[in-house]
C-alpha cells in the first residue's frame, strides 16, 4: 500500500500580486509617454507630407498656366474664378464643415485627396445644430500669392519666376493656420512692418500651432517643412492683430513671404 501526499495548489500571496503591479504600472510609465511621443512626430511628420503635396500641386498648377500662381482674392463670398480655393470657414460657420470647397478648388486635380487640406495635428470643430464637426481646411496661402492687389511696402507675385527675392526656397506658399483665423484662403502678414521699428510689430493672422511650436509649411520651390517658431507668444497668441514688440518671428514672416518694391 503506498501513501502519497497531496498536492496543494500555491496562489499568489499578496505581496507577489503587489510587486507585479509595481512592475506593470512601472513599465507603463516608460512606454506610453514613448508612444505618446512618436504620435506626436508621426502626426508633424504626415502634416510635412502633407504640406509637401500642396508644394508639388503648385509647381504642377504652375506648368498648366503659363506659370501662373493659383488666384489668391481674399473676402468672404469670392467667386471660385478667382481665388484657388473657397468658402469663409471661421467660427461656426457651416462652410468649414463643407468639402465641397475643396473638391472645387483650383489646386484640386493636383492634389492626392481631400484629407491633406486638415492637418493632422488640428482637433478644432465646429458646433452646428447640436452636433460638432471636424474643421475640414487648416491650410491658407501666403497673400503676398497669386494676390489681385499691390501695396507700396510689398511685392506681391503672380508669376513663379515672379518669385526672386525671398529666393522660391526661402517664400513660404503655403501654411497651416489656427482656427481662430482662418477664414478665407488668405494668410495675411503684416504689410507695414518696419524692422526698424520693432515696437510696433504686429502679428496679424496666427500660423498653426498644431505641432507645438512648429507650423507646417510649403515652399516655392515645392519643398515643405514643419517651421519652428523662436518666440512663445507666436505659438500661444489667442487673438489676430496682436502686437508683439521684438517677435523675431515676426521678422522671419517678413522676409519669407515678400520684399520692398524693386528688391531683386
Amino acid at each position: 500500500m503506498s501513501c502519497h501526499r497531496p498536492q496543494t495548489r500555491r496562489g499568489f500571496t499578496l505581496v507577489e500580486l503587489l510587486l507585479v503591479v509595481t512592475i506593470v504600472a512601472v513599465l507603463a510609465g516608460l512606454i506610453l509617454p514613448a508612444l505618446a511621443g512618436f504620435r506626436t512626430k508621426a502626426k508633424a511628420a504626415n502634416c510635412v507630407l502633407q504640406m509637401k503635396a500642396f508644394g508639388v500641386a503648385l509647381q504642377l498648377y504652375a506648368d498648366d498656366w503659363d506659370d501662373s500662381i493659383p488666384p489668391n482674392r481674399m473676402g468672404i463670398g469670392t467667386p471660385r474664378s478667382q481665388t484657388w480655393v473657397g468658402g469663409w470657414v471661421t467660427g461656426r460657420s457651416p462652410d468649414g464643415t463643407n468639402r465641397t470647397f475643396l473638391k472645387d478648388s483650383l489646386l484640386s486635380p493636383y492634389l492626392p485627396a481631400i484629407s491633406v487640406w486638415h492637418c493632422p495635428g488640428d482637433r478644432s470643430r465646429i458646433y452646428l445644430d447640436g452636433k460638432y464637426y471636424d474643421r475640414v481646411r487648416s491650410v491658407s496661402m501666403n497673400y503676398y500669392m497669386g494676390a489681385n492687389w499691390t501695396t507700396p511696402t510689398r511685392q506681391t507675385y503672380r508669376k513663379l519666376n515672379g518669385i526672386v527675392r525671398p529666393a522660391p526656397s526661402d517664400a513660404f506658399v503655403f501654411t497651416d493656420e489656427r482656427p481662430e483665423t482662418i477664414n478665407d484662403g488668405a494668410f495675411v502678414v503684416d504689410a507695414n512692418f518696419n524692422v526698424h521699428h520693432p515696437i510696433d510689430w504686429h502679428l496679424i493672422d496666427l500660423p498653426g500651432n498644431f505641432h507645438g511650436a512648429g507650423t507646417g509649411m510649403a515652399f516655392a520651390d515645392g519643398h515643405s517643412e514643419m517651421h519652428v517658431w523662436s518666440d512663445q507668444r507666436t505659438a500661444t497668441a489667442s487673438h489676430p492683430f496682436q502686437v508683439m514688440s521684438s517677435n523675431q518671428d515676426l521678422n522671419w514672416l517678413d522676409v519669407h513671404s515678400s520684399a520692398p518694391p524693386g528688391t531683386h
